[in-house]
């Protein structure tokens, strides 16, 4: 008895599949206009406090990694001034941005599935007050690149092995190894 058959089957009708587009593409702009003016504020806040503390290129405000550094260099800045300390402040955040970046590859390469992981991790670190937009467009990134990367990768071994034979073997590796069958 084949009971596949027997089960109801629910479909979408293409009005109703539209309108969940519809409001899901209507509720990304929202979130997406709502990260970008959090982005500029922010931006424009951190390259306003740069410029009237004298630090040097307050454009940095701009970029992702560089504002960790330049927001860094005004708590240098501050707690020199204030508390009489010099402090590396920048270069620790930095240091931590890079060091959050090679785990974040690691645990996106080498672990199934963590490439969702790597990817939250670095949208935590870099965009915290966009992770609304940023996490879902690395995830969609993330999904697009993976296959051809793969390939790629995949590809890549045979390729080195080859060059790796071409240097051992000699100039016609291909013909020994055939004529040894």
């Amino acid at each position: 008895m084949n009971y596949y058959n027997e089960l109801p089957v629910n479909t979408l009708d293409e009005e109703t599949l539209m309108m969940f587009v519809g409001i899901y593409l209507t509720i990304l702009g929202v979130v997406l206009v709502c990260c970008l003016v959090g982005w500029i504020i922010r931006s424009l806040s951190l390259h306003s406090i740069a410029k009237r503390r004298g630090i040097k290129n307050p454009w940095l405000a701009w970029l992702p990694v560089a504002n960790l550094w330049l927001l860094g260099s005004i708590s240098d800045q501050y707690q020199y001034v204030v508390k009489g300390k010099v402090k590396s402040k920048r270069k620790v955040m930095l240091t931590l941005a890079i060091i959050v970046a090679v785990f974040s590859s690691v645990a996106m390469s080498g672990i199934p599935g963590g490439g969702g992981t790597g990817e939250l991790a670095l949208c935590t670190i870099f965009f915290p007050e966009q992770m609304a937009i940023a996490y879902p467009m690395a995830l969609a990134l993330g999904n697009l690149v993976d296959p051809p990367a793969t390939m790629l990768n995949a590809a890549g071994d045979y390729v080195a092995s080859f060059i790796v034979s071409r240097f051992v073997d000699g100039k016609d590796w291909l013909g020994k190894a055939a004529n040894r069958r």
